[in-house]
């Protein structure tokens, strides 16, 4: 028996029941980001909620833009995690030890955008922008966790 759509999006087709994660990806100006739906109960997902998941990456550039700002207002609080993980490049990692408090937001590339609009694995954020440093490689990540309703829920340092 196939399981009947519940709701559809621009970006990550109809959704079933059966729809636990969805990827896809967008474009800012030159660069592609990597998208991703979430999903605990899928069949219970509706097009309203679709419908916000899919205006915010309609507005991916706004989105990355208020992620920076929120980023950028953290830095003045010295026990703030882009503090940390700035601090951390610039003293232990190799290729960023000239990289200056104030370049850091710049320094920044937006590599995914991950939704759980129902709570899947618990993240308690609607969306989830991950950030990492462009330059050498290291598996540090700086994580803005928006709402729904795109406020700040909080930043995090992951690796």
């Amino acid at each position: 028996m196939l399981n009947p759509c519940v709701a559809t999006s621009r970006y990550f087709g109809a959704i079933d029941a059966s729809s636990e994660r969805r990827d896809a990806s967008v474009s800012l100006g030159a660069e592609h980001v990597r998208v991703d739906l979430n999903l605990a109960a899928p069949g219970a997902i509706d097009g309203e909620t679709l419908g916000s998941v899919d205006r915010m990456l309609d507005d991916a550039t706004l989105l990355d833009a208020s992620a920076r700002a929120f980023v950028r207002g953290a830095l003045e609080d010295e026990s703030q995690e882009p503090v940390k993980l700035w601090q951390f490049h610039h003293d232990e990692v190799e290729g960023y030890e000239s990289l200056e408090r104030a370049a850091f937001v710049d320094a920044l590339a937006l590599v995914r955008i991950g939704f759980y609009p129902d709570g899947a694995y618990g993240t308690g954020a609607f969306a989830v922008m991950d950030y990492a440093l462009r330059g050498p490689k290291t598996d540090q990540l700086l994580v803005v966790k928006l709402l729904r309703d795109r406020s700040l829920l909080s930043i995090a340092w992951e690796s």
